[in-house]
């Protein structure tokens, strides 16, 4: 029907509009990741504040998707209380703009997680540069001078000087403490499960649609979650000091 093609086209319109708002979201978001490492790796705060910013944007789309399908949704209704439009066509209309709705949905929340996680990660990897450099810098014994090993943990532990037997604290640099013990290994564990995290909302999306669910199901989605977690869980432990085998299978 020509008044359901044209509501139908308004949507598809709408929602290739919001799609290029995305893109340029994207840009600004990567521009703003790379400005405020250049100015300063170790001082993380200003990376929380792209990524809230972009956080901000990106969910004010999504109020604008919500906002432009209630307009739609209530012109749809219109056409079959009135009688413009037999009621079947109308919900083969709906039903068709509710796939393309939801599957918008899931790019947008695909992009946004993308774009945020791999900002946050940039942001690690230069952090931990500095880290590394701090766990290498030399460290003296407080009484004799001597030169001691340092320990490569990311907390204050004390070193015996093998000479005169003094007690000298090896204190971490704020560069290893904030990745190390703060969220660092975190963002680039993140990232490196991010194709897991895809599966694992694909897995979601399909376990939420089933009308029936069996045993079989069950495992399915319970392997997705698994999967998700232990690509996270193995590279955190890679960039952690002290993870091994039994922090990957608690995490």
């Amino acid at each position: 029907h020509p008044q359901l093609q044209a509501i139908a086209d308004r949507w598809n319109t709408f929602l290739g509009k919001v799609r290029q708002r995305i893109s340029e979201i994207e840009a600004e978001g990567q521009a703003g990741y790379r400005e405020v490492l250049a100015i300063d790796v170790v001082d993380q705060t200003a990376v929380s504040g792209v990524s809230s910013a972009l956080r901000a944007r990106l969910h004010g789309l999504r109020e604008r998707l919500s906002s432009a399908w209630d307009t739609l949704d209530a012109e749809l209704d219109k056409l079959s209380d009135d009688d413009v439009v037999d009621a079947r066509d109308v919900g083969r209309c709906r039903g068709g703009m509710l796939v393309a709705r939801a599957d918008f949905e899931h790019e947008l929340e695909y992009r946004s997680e993308a774009l945020i996680i791999h900002g946050e990660a940039d942001a690690a990897r230069a952090l931990e540069q500095v880290a590394l450099r701090e766990l290498g810098a030399p460290l003296a014994c407080e009484h004799c001078g001597a030169s001691l090993p340092r320990p490569q943990v990311p907390h204050a532990v004390n070193v015996t000087c093998p000479h005169c037997k003094a007690i000298t604290t090896a204190t971490p640099g704020t560069a290893s403490a904030m990745f190390f013990s703060g969220g660092g290994a975190i963002r680039l564990a993140f990232e490196a499960a991010l194709p897991a995290w895809r599966a694992l909302k694909d897995a979601e999306r399909h376990w939420q649609g089933l009308r029936h669910r069996g045993m079989r199901e069950l495992a399915a989605w319970e392997a997705a979650n698994r999967n998700y977690w232990t690509a996270f869980a193995q590279t955190r432990a890679a960039h952690t000091p002290g993870w091994g085998a039994k922090e990957i299978e608690a995490e």
